[in-house]
């Protein structure tokens, strides 16, 4: 456990413009090959390290070992629930660890941010802090984000999800405490990512990115790094889907994801992303998809609050998908065909007791997309649902 002194320590950067503030780890090391890093980032942050990993990550797991001093933990789901981070966090307690690495998909990250913030308060449970009952008040214990599959900017992002399966309820905790101290982004921990998974993780990572351009707390240090991530997914996406094994396109997306997760964390979430993820629980999918259904009625109805942004975003995106492509709902779908995720979405079917349970898990969770460009009450909420249910039925009648 940290002392107290080393508890009060900062353990990110946080840059401040005209009122606006970016928080990001104290580290980064990002290419290829950085990976071997890992030992020497973990042992200046504590003596034993407590590894957070998702299903099937042995492999690695082996490599890490022979890096560092670790107590291995393997979540059995990489959609973590309460009880999985209480195992993990209480793994660690036992393990005596003073520094947590997570390594694997989002699901993972976010598991090991929850771990550290819960032994940093010497908490039993992670419950009353995703509910609200119990504030964050410290820093936790020093953590080093792994991102490995396919990026979404979980590595640098001040937010993790955690379901509570009895509710049906993905609860979202945001907090700066929760930025990692260190992260290691290695695009070749990403060739094995099938293309399917590739194409989810980079529209999470444009989602980000766009509604952090367009967000009502955006300032020129967000506007840089969301724009910067569009240009990327826009120049490498397809590309890193249509074959896995190209590193450039790879290293790409892992520099769009980071910038996205930076913008992100700064501005904080626009309406597509507070309803991923209580859709993602109603349909069952993962969160990329759920985003990908989402997108297209949340730009419909944000349109006439962001004209000039949007226009942006048009110019940007469309000199590397469909250069001469006026609308963003146009580039949308031309991006949604060209990595295969617009067949994927029209297989998922949406009813309407789904958007009623969507509606009521984002209720029940608090989340707001505060700095949305359009305000948000539950009649825009059911608008978007209804036109992203109509957008789906729409792409199944045209397979």
């Amino acid at each position: 456990m940290m002392s107290p002194e080393e508890n009060e320590q900062d353990p990110s950067l946080e840059y401040e413009e005209a009122g606006h503030s970016l928080t990001m780890p104290r580290q980064t090391a990002f290419g290829a090959g950085c990976f071997s890093r890992l030992g020497e980032a973990a042992a200046g942050l504590g003596a034993r390290a407590f590894l957070v990993t998702g299903p099937g990550k042995s492999e690695w797991e082996k490599l890490i070992s022979e890096r560092m001093d670790v107590t291995a933990f393997r979540l059995r789901d990489t959609e973590p629930d309460i009880e999985a981070v209480d195992s993990a966090a209480a793994a660690c307690a036992e393990g005596e660890c003073d520094c947590v690495v997570g390594f694997g998909q989002t699901g993972v990250i976010d598991t090991a941010k929850l771990v550290s913030m819960v032994r940093g308060h010497a908490a039993d449970s992670v419950r009353p802090f995703v509910v609200g009952e119990r504030p964050v008040e410290m820093k936790g214990l020093p953590l080093v984000a792994v991102p490995s599959d396919a990026v979404t900017g979980a590595e640098i992002a001040s937010t993790a999800f955690v379901i509570e399966r009895e509710s049906r309820v993905r609860w979202g905790l945001s907090h700066p405490h929760l930025v990692p101290e260190s992260a290691i982004i290695d695009p070749q921990l990403t060739l094995s990512a099938p293309a399917e998974l590739t194409a989810a993780a980079g529209v999470a990572a444009f989602s980000f990115a766009l509604e952090s351009f367009v967000s009502l707390r955006g300032s020129d240090i967000t506007d840089m790094f969301a724009l910067g991530s569009v240009r990327l997914i826009g120049r490498n996406l397809h590309r890193a889907v249509l074959d896995g094994s190209d590193i450039d396109a790879r290293t790409g997306m892992c520099l769009a994801a980071y910038l996205a997760g930076g913008a992100a964390t700064a501005t904080g979430p626009g309406v597509a992303n507070v309803i991923a993820p209580a859709l993602q629980m109603a349909l069952g999918t993962g969160y990329g998809e759920a985003v990908a259904i989402v997108l297209p009625s949340s730009i419909e109805f944000n349109l006439d609050h962001a004209v000039e942004k949007y226009a942006r975003v048009v110019e940007v995106l469309a000199s590397e998908v469909r250069p001469g492509t006026e609308t963003l709902p146009d580039l949308l779908a031309a991006l949604y065909d060209d990595i295969g995720i617009g067949d994927t979405i029209a297989r998922i079917k949406i009813n309407y007791g789904m958007i009623e349970e969507t509606l009521n898990s984002i209720a029940e969770s608090g989340a707001r997309a505060e700095a949305n460009p359009r305000p948000v009450d539950r009649a825009g909420l059911v608008r978007i649902l209804r036109h992203a249910r109509e957008y789906v039925h729409r792409r199944s009648a045209s397979r």
